[in-house]
């Protein structure tokens, strides 16, 4: 392939990927919305865990984030358009937690935002993990759901 070549392809893959953020965007778009319903938060937190994981699971979703992560760590324009999307994501967990503690069925969480990070992170990687190691389309979240809720709930309202 001669420089023109590479420099073309890797122009309409930029612009390829400009496109698929903005699309992201907009599928990022329901999960928002579900992260500020306004029930209360355990059952939204545990309908989030439930439905995201389903979307980060797909087969397409998981090749695509590989090669979205791939790109942005050599193009910080590329990481900072995808970066956007996963932070409005971030924030509405991070909300959503935050009312969690206020109304008391969260436990108090030092940092509301790296408490998302790290449930959004698990999230990923499980969808990572088990769809590179099974190629299963769907994922039980059962065991993902048990450690999140340990993690944020209120020791005062966990069984014994």
């Amino acid at each position: 392939m001669s420089l023109g070549n590479l420099y073309n392809h890797f122009s309409g893959k930029h612009a390829v990927l400009a496109e698929v953020a903005t699309l992201e965007r907009e599928e990022l778009q329901p999960f928002i919305s579900e992260l500020r319903n306004d029930v209360a938060p355990l059952e939204v937190l545990e309908d989030f865990v439930r439905n995201y994981l389903i979307h980060l699971s797909a087969p397409e979703n998981v090749i695509l984030s590989l090669e979205i992560a791939s790109e942005a760590v050599r193009k910080p324009d590329i990481a900072k358009m995808f970066l956007e999307n996963q932070n409005a994501l971030l924030d509405a967990l991070a909300a959503l937690l935050t009312r969690g503690v206020k109304e008391g069925c969260f436990r108090s969480l030092p940092n509301t935002r790296e408490a998302a990070s790290l449930i959004l992170d698990a999230m990923e990687g499980k969808a990572l993990r088990a769809t590179l190691q099974t190629n299963k389309t769907t994922i039980d979240h059962a065991e993902l759901w048990n450690f999140i809720k340990s993690a944020v709930i209120n020791p005062r309202d966990s069984p014994n």
